[in-house]
């Protein structure tokens, strides 16, 4: 990798007067002179008299090599010349064998005189060419190599470089690219614009972070800042491949707005490349409101065509015509360079009305540009094409007024000796002396010409390499072959059968006309070979050993992997957009035998690049045959970067979000779905959950990025979590269980919850304890269920048809409890046994039959069906105050309790079993007030069995004893019912107010005795037959 931009080559032979470059693109006329040198008796001495004008150049120039480059504008090494130099743009060419102009008229040698006196000086950078005066072909540059290296070496960045502004805006950019692209799958226009508008608001949120004023006399952000950097390379790589205006931002709610709602941003690449260096590369002060303010006038000023040619090559027209227009030539300088009489202080007389003549057509010419007129910049399009046959005419015009000299003049003398052997230098010292127009107005207004001609002259003005490369392909006509427009006037016998095989190919489709940016970056990274190589001034040299030097060339020649890698290194956040663009946009290079997962037309793929891609001269094809760069690699280690920050903040505090949140949606863009579940969980996992907030906005961004299995674990983890706790918050369980859709420690919690509240024959918790999520759950509105409903239907689904036999059981002690009316009243009684029929016929669905079926579903455990049963006997053989009987239950449902009694006698015994061992514990409870301990409910709940009740004797007495800790806080009260009776030492005397309690009549049976399932059904089955033997005789009230 030998690579090195400063080759010394020896200047080719030349004449006196001739010593400039020829064209980029052209073939070189011969610079062997024609006749003898001149002498002192033919023209004047050709030693100048004075010290010699300072070239335009801000950087120095091979004239002045002692010079100051970057001394200050006061200083002497800091005057600009006062003319431009001869640009070597041509006026229309000749037909084979026709010696005139292309208005008919035959070139006088008069006029052609003219044209060659005014050619004292080319400009002193060579073309190093082959020997049939072509451009020699530039191999690369290597620069891609060195890059590679650079960011090898430097690795990417470790840290988020950069305000939290601009990390907030670039995600939320994004998210709202990503989302729009899959709603305009199949617009493909739709599709590309949106990612222009992307790319403009990225662009303008970088650049007000960052500082754009450019290093005096340098390349490059004076501040040496990362995110300046990567600002300031990737806004030129984003233009290059998305050209776009900056232009001020209308007012958005967030993110991108509809198309219906923003202004297109797209522009042609010429304007685009104008505003990048307009916005981030002024090496020198702009200087054009000193010189326009001058006194006695703008002419006067020793920079007058130096900011006319600063500002010409960037197309600030207005301001050229401005200056024009206001110059007062009367006072200008150059005419000290003109003349060496009184004439010297300023042009007079007719002179300056030719001038002004002259001046005003030149005005009118860039008045009439499209870009001034219908701020077109398609500069090979057809409007400027129209366009520059205005411009050549223009010079067509100029040369025949300046060329036409005072026919009164007196000639030299014939008889001179050397007269016949140089009569041109002659009629040329002649023209010179009486031309209608100053030598420095003419070739200063050729200049301009030059330039919008796109001729290499552009070189001339140009302040540096990045300048000179961009510039060439700004005012690039899109001619592959441009020497028409490239060699002077003097030159035109010579460049006939050029020209002429132009205008032939004129006709062929031209790569810029099919694929204009394609064209663009191949144009501008030929450009970039040439003019370091060809050009040996130290400022038309990259520097190697500076990175951003390195990037900046690596973007020229198209190097996307290789400027990306430069990028990186100085920020991953503005790296990671421009990965994300570019695989939108359908320009990111994929390694080798990687497959494109997103498909070509899924990409973002424009029928542009889809006929670059198959037939596009010179065009990368896809995948990169090289390292290129690995999509999902990228975003997921930005991704980590992003998580290790807790929170993010923007300056004015509105937007707040953390780390982890920014992590996951970035991680949520990646190809690859397998991979970003896997990264997202690896981030969650590792994330505390400590409250209800966070878990909800962790559930919030799983939901809206797809990622429901991620969340509903998250969901099931904090729900565990808080199971822990104590008090157990059970709505906020029984809520997060849903959410989790784990349906098996839903029904564990609430088996739990029905447990404790059969164990107890009262709500659990209480009405006055409950928290506010199982408080909402259970009001007759249930507001946290339809909250839910909203958030994941399914989970609403699941709880609802879970809750209900809990609900329900509650709704049972509520109606048993109330004190709205007496204690005794019947109507109260039969709400109360229609409610409990329902209960014990659900319990009852999986033994029908008595054979237990662990396949159905009852949202009653089984294991409370003893206890269910116990609670029927109250409401059997009620009598009235009078002692007649009452029916409190109906006949059918006497008859399906009967069924129920009769299936569970039947069951297995491992059912009655876990039956008979809730009634021993509720019945310790009633009989000693509480059990001692103070052991915690979570003890219990690692007891519960697969039916979401406890299993074996032991469990239920843990259960009873740990479960009076929530009793504790309730008041006791009496009510007709019983009142726990005083225990041991360690019994707690705990009050809870009912309206009956079915166990103290169980109690007065058995007294001290053991009591099981076998007496309470046959208590039940008794109780009920003497029901039916009620209504057989109808002795029901």
């Amino acid at each position: 990798m030998a690579t090195n931009f400063n080759f010394n080559f020896a200047g080719s032979p030349s004449t006196p007067k001739g010593k400039g470059k020829a064209s980029l693109f052209s073939q070189a006329p011969s610079t062997t002179p024609a006749g003898p040198p001149p002498s002192y008796l033919t023209n004047v001495s050709t030693t100048p008299a004075g010290e010699p004008p300072r070239s335009s150049k801000i950087f120095g120039s091979s004239y002045n090599p002692a010079t100051n480059t970057f001394g200050h504008r006061n200083t002497p090494a800091r005057k600009g010349r006062t003319t431009f130099q001869v640009p070597e743009s041509s006026p229309p060419g000749f037909e084979d064998g026709e010696d005139e102009d292309a208005d008919g008229e035959m070139l006088s040698p008069e006029r052609d005189a003219f044209v060659a006196s005014t050619i004292e000086q080319q400009s002193p950078r060579g073309l190093k060419r082959s020997r049939n005066g072509q451009v020699r072909e530039q191999e690369s540059s290597g620069m891609a190599d060195i890059a590679r290296a650079f960011a090898r070496d430097a690795g990417p960045a470790k840290t988020v470089e950069g305000p939290d502004d601009v990390v907030l805006g670039t995600e939320e950019v994004l998210a709202s690219l990503d989302m729009a692209m899959h709603q305009q799958r199949n617009a493909t226009a739709s599709r590309e614009e949106t990612v222009t508008q992307a790319v403009t608001d990225l662009t303008r949120l970088w650049t007000q972070h960052s500082d754009n004023k450019t290093l005096p006399g340098a390349v490059g952000p004076e501040l040496d800042e990362p995110l300046t950097k990567a600002t300031y390379l990737s806004s030129l790589l984003l233009q290059l491949h998305h050209p776009h205006t900056a232009r001020p931002a209308q007012k958005q709610a967030s993110g991108l707005r509809s198309r219906s709602q923003q202004q297109s941003t797209s522009i042609s690449l010429p304007r685009a490349l104008l505003e990048w260096l307009n916005a981030h590369h002024n090496p020198l002060p702009d200087e054009f409101n000193d010189v326009h303010m001058y006194r006695p006038s703008p002419a006067a000023h020793e920079a007058f065509w130096d900011i006319l040619g600063a500002d010409i090559i960037r197309g600030r027209f207005s301001r050229v015509a401005r200056l024009l227009r206001d110059a007062g030539w009367e006072n200008a300088a150059t005419a000290a360079m003109d003349y060496e009489d009184d004439r010297a202080q300023g042009y007079r007389g007719q002179q300056l009305h030719n001038i002004r003549e002259v001046v005003e057509n030149c005005i009118r010419v860039l008045e009439s540009c499209p870009a001034v007129t219908d701020d077109d910049w398609n500069v090979p399009g057809p409007a400027w094409s129209v366009f520059r046959q205005r411009v050549r005419h223009a010079i067509r015009e100029l040369e025949a007024f300046a060329a036409t000299y005072d026919e009164h003049a007196t000639a030299p003398p014939r008889n001179n000796m050397f007269a016949n052997n140089n009569n041109m230098s002659m009629a040329a010292a002649t023209a010179r002396a009486e031309s209608r127009v100053p030598p420095t107005i003419y070739t200063s207004l050729r200049a301009i010409y030059g330039v919008l001609l796109g001729g290499n002259g552009i070189l001339d003005y140009a302040q540096d390499w990045v300048e000179a490369s961009m510039l060439l392909i700004v005012w690039w006509d899109g001619e592959e072959s441009s020497a028409a427009l490239n060699v002077s006037v003097a030159d035109l016998a010579t460049s006939r059968n050029g020209f002429k095989k132009s205008l032939r190919a004129g006709g062929a489709t031209r790569e810029v006309d099919v694929a204009p940016l394609v064209a663009y970056r191949r144009r501008l990274g030929e450009m970039f070979r040439i003019v370091p190589s060809e050009i040996n001034e130290p400022t038309f040299q990259p520097d190697t050993l500076d990175p951003l030097h390195v990037g900046l060339a690596t973007a020229f020649e198209d190097d996307v992997a290789e400027t990306i890698d430069m990028i990186r290194t100085w920020s991953q956040t503005v790296a990671t957009a421009v990965v994300e663009i570019s695989a939108l946009g359908g320009w990111l290079p994929i390694p080798e035998g990687r497959p494109d997962s997103r498909g070509l037309l899924g990409r973002g793929f424009s029928t542009e690049d889809l006929l670059v891609l198959s037939h596009g001269p010179g065009a990368r094809q896809l995948p990169y045959n090289g390292e290129g760069v690995v999509r999902d690699d990228v975003l997921t280690s930005y991704a980590d970067l992003l998580a290790d920050k807790e929170k993010y903040t923007s300056a004015d505090g509105k937007i707040d979000r953390e780390g982890w949140e920014l992590a996951i949606s970035v991680l949520g863009r990646l190809d690859e779905t397998e991979a970003a579940e896997d990264r997202i969980r690896v981030i969650l996992e590792a994330l505390d959950i400590p409250d209800e907030p966070r878990v909800e906005k962790v559930l919030a961004v799983c939901g809206g990025m797809g990622f429901e299995a991620l969340g509903r674990g998250i969901a099931e983890r904090y729900a565990d979590t808080i199971s822990e706790q104590s008090p157990i918050p059970y709505g906020t369980t029984l809520l997060y269980h849903a959410r989790a859709h784990s349906a098996t420690k839903l029904r564990n919690t609430l088996g739990l919850l029905i447990s404790l509240s059969l164990l107890h024959s009262a709500a659990i918790p209480a009405q006055t304890n409950l928290d506010p999520h199982l408080a909402s759950l259970l009001a007759p509105a249930r507001p946290a269920l339809v909250d839910l409903a909203r958030a994941d239907s399914e989970a609403a689904e699941l709880l609802a048809r879970e809750l209900s036999g809990y609900a329900l059981l509650r709704r049972f002690y509520s109606i048993r409890d109330s004190t709205t009316s007496s204690t005794g009243s019947l109507m109260r009684k039969r709400e109360a046994a229609k409610t409990l029929v329902a209960l014990t016929s659900s319990a009852a669905d999986c033994i029908r039959g008595g054979l237990f079926d662990p396949e159905v579903e009852s949202v009653v455990p089984v294991e409370g069906l003893l206890m269910l049963l116990g609670e029927v006997l109250p409401l059997l053989g009620q009598t009235s105050g009078t002692g007649k009987a009452q029916r409190v239950m109906e006949m059918k449902d006497v008859m399906a309790l009967m069924a129920v009694a009769e299936d569970y006698e039947n069951v297995s015994g491992r059912i009655r079993e876990g039956g008979e061992a809730v009634l021993k514990a509720s019945m310790g409870c009633f009989r000693d007030g509480g059990m001692g301990g103070s052991g915690k409910l979570k003890k219990s709940t690692a007891s519960l069995s697969a039916s979401g009740m406890l299993g074996g004797s032991g469990g239920w007495e843990e259960l009873a004893e740990s479960s009076w800790e929530l009793l504790r806080s309730q008041e006791s009260g009496d009510g007709e019912g019983s009142k726990g009776r005083k225990g041991g030492k360690n019994a707690r005397a705990v009050d809870v107010q009912r309206g009956w309690d079915w166990r103290k009549g169980l109690d007065a049976v058995a007294s001290e005795a053991e009591v099981g399932s076998k007496e309470v059904v046959m208590l039940l089955r008794t109780a009920l037959a003497r029901e039916v033997g009620r209504a057989w005789g109808n002795g029901w009230a």
